[in-house]
């Protein structure tokens, strides 16, 4: 067994180590992954924001350029007829506001259905042409929207160019002939690598009805907003197409790839629509943005954790080997403890053993001394000659006497201990049993000049107890009332009867009283309190522990009272199982 319990003693320090280091690198672990977490959750939300903030710039880009073709097709609303020189002066003005992005080329196309175009082309005896590229011809189309003015800038606006016979030309501009007021922006397309999208304004020229169109250069666009993204956030561009486009309904990229690169941590889509222009803007997130370095808070709560962790392990060890250095010498203090007290409990008992089978071999020597005192004091048996042989002899009676008292306070003592001492009960009354008591130490009282007093109801119900024990309780508590009772005072004893039906017995004096702290130690057997007037006595110190171990014998409690120089109360509180009026009446 000794081995065992050394195998385990010796294994559960590592196991608690071992249990530490999981405890504390599992912590950090979460503790890093949560942070990790809240870094992720952070990131996206400013990625959230920067992505919103520069989605609303291209907004506000779109819409003043949109507010720019609006001022320029005031001039046609404010004239009769808008011609060609006119119409390039109004170029140069909208030219020289200098905005940082601007139309690639301006034109004003008219409005026609199949019968005017062909009037038209018969009047002016012009060609009206397709736009490069175009698919489909001018004839086949129920509506045209014929170049009338144009900066010359682009060839797309041409002048006599059928703008409705390019697909997404054609949807800027027969949406914004349909919704007057309102600036259409046609969707994205493709020419010579350059992507355009035309914006398109309903303006009347003279009596004759058209749309302003302004092309404009999606790639300079797109390269201003790229300049303006931070580190770690990249955009791509889809366009959702319409009926209008060339390949119908679909999806259609503009700008980066269709899906996202290996190393984006997060895409946010955001959509913006602008006449028959949709757009999804992707915004990858990289994991460098928003981040100082590549190491991360998460990482350095991993690592923090982790020193922590072996740290706290390390004296979590330490602590162990100290507590089972403590413990197995509080084992060994404990065991020689134990030893002591079994040893001091042996001899105690062979003591009190002792004591209690000496009460034959001690009692009658000392009967034969007192009953030969006796005679000679006497002189039963004829008179001694010598006056001082019986002065001797009654010395001789008196001390024989005081020492059988004294032995039987002893014997007592260690048969209620050892659990020999018998009752022998019987009914008594309290009031004959208070009377013969205070007779028998009114004579010590009279010569120290106290007074005793008895008060000991009428109705007091009998008593069921030890008469010999009873006296012995109550002489023993008035002879020490007595004996530490300074002259003229006063000792009283008392009878009650309490509420429950039991009985105290109530010993009081105006003597010299016992200290709080010292109460305990007149309770034990040879206990002496020091005091000026207690030496004056002599006394073995067992009358109270004595009176204790008979009361509880009746099963009873003895408690004192006391005060120094203000006297003494012992109560002997009997159980009211032990009044026989109570027991009768039950």
């Amino acid at each position: 067994m000794r081995e065992i319990g050394t195998e385990r003693s010796a294994i559960w320090p590592g196991a608690a180590i071992l249990l530490v280091l999981l405890i504390g690198l599992g912590v950090s672990f979460f503790t890093a992954r949560s942070f990790e977490t809240d870094s992720l959750t952070d990131q996206r939300k400013a990625a959230m924001a920067t992505a919103a903030q520069l989605t609303d710039q291209l907004n506000m880009t779109l819409h003043r350029l949109s507010s720019s073709l609006r001022a320029m097709g005031s001039v046609f609303h404010g004239s009769s007829s808008v011609h060609q020189g006119e119409f390039e002066t109004t170029v140069e003005v909208v030219r020289d506001w200098r905005a940082p992005l601007d139309f690639a080329a301006f034109a004003y196309a008219r409005r026609f259905n199949r019968l005017s175009r062909q009037e038209w082309q018969r009047l002016r005896g012009a060609r009206i042409r397709s736009l490069h590229g175009a698919a489909q011809p001018v004839d086949a189309l129920p509506e045209s929207f014929i170049v009338e003015l144009t900066s010359n800038e682009n060839p797309l606006l041409d002048r006599y160019v059928d703008l409705a016979t390019h697909g997404y030309i054609r949807a800027a501009a027969a949406s914004a002939a349909r919704v007057p007021q309102e600036v259409i922006m046609g969707p994205a397309f493709q020419q010579d690598g350059i992507w355009w999208s035309a914006l398109a304004f309903h303006v009347p020229n003279g009596m004759n009805e058209g749309v302003l169109v302004g092309l404009l250069n999606l790639n300079n666009l797109f390269d201003e907003l790229e300049s303006a993204l931070p580190a770690g956030l990249r955009l791509r561009l889809r366009q959702h197409e319409t009926a209008w486009g060339e390949q119908g309904f679909g999806e259609q990229v503009i700008l980066g790839t269709p899906l996202p690169a290996g190393d984006v941590t997060d895409t946010i889509t955001l959509r913006i629509a602008h006449g028959q222009a949709s757009w999804s803007l992707d915004w990858d997130v990289l994991p460098e943005f928003g981040s100082q370095s590549g190491w991360g808070a998460g990482n350095t709560v991993l690592v923090a954790g982790g020193l922590l962790t072996l740290l706290v392990a390390f004296l979590v060890g330490a602590m162990i080997q100290r507590d089972s250095a403590i413990r197995r010498e509080v084992r060994r203090r404990t065991a020689e403890l134990a030893q002591a007290r079994d040893e001091a409990e042996m001899a105690n008992r062979t003591k009190t053993e002792f004591l209690a089978t000496m009460s034959h071999e001690l009692r009658t020597p000392l009967n034969a001394v007192l009953g030969f005192s006796e005679v000679m004091r006497d002189e039963l048996l004829g008179p001694l000659g010598q006056p001082h042989y019986k002065e001797y002899a009654r010395d001789i009676y008196n001390s024989g006497s005081h020492l059988l008292s004294v032995i039987n306070d002893i014997l007592d003592v260690a048969k209620a201990e050892a659990g020999r001492l018998e009752l022998y009960e019987e009914e008594i009354d309290l009031s004959l049993v208070a009377h013969a008591c205070v007779q028998l130490v009114q004579g010590r009282a009279e010569e120290a000049d106290v007074s005793i007093e008895t008060s000991v109801p009428l109705d007091m119900p009998l008593l069921m107890a030890d008469m010999k024990r009873l006296k012995q309780i109550l002489l023993n508590l008035l002879s020490n009332a007595v004996k530490f009772t300074p002259a003229g005072g006063k000792v009283g004893l008392d009878a009650k009867l309490r509420k429950d039906g039991g009985i105290d017995l109530i010993v009081h004096d105006t003597g010299i009283g016992i200290a709080k702290q010292d109460l305990e130690r007149a309770l034990q057997p040879f206990g002496q309190i020091d005091s000026h007037l207690s030496r004056k006595y002599e006394g073995t110190g067992l009358g109270l522990p004595l009176s204790r171990n008979l009361a509880e014998l009746h099963g009873a409690t003895l408690s004192i009272e006391s005060e120094p120089n203000k006297g003494t109360v012992v109560t002997v509180r009997f159980p009211p199982q032990r009044s026989v009026r109570l027991r009768q009446a039950a």
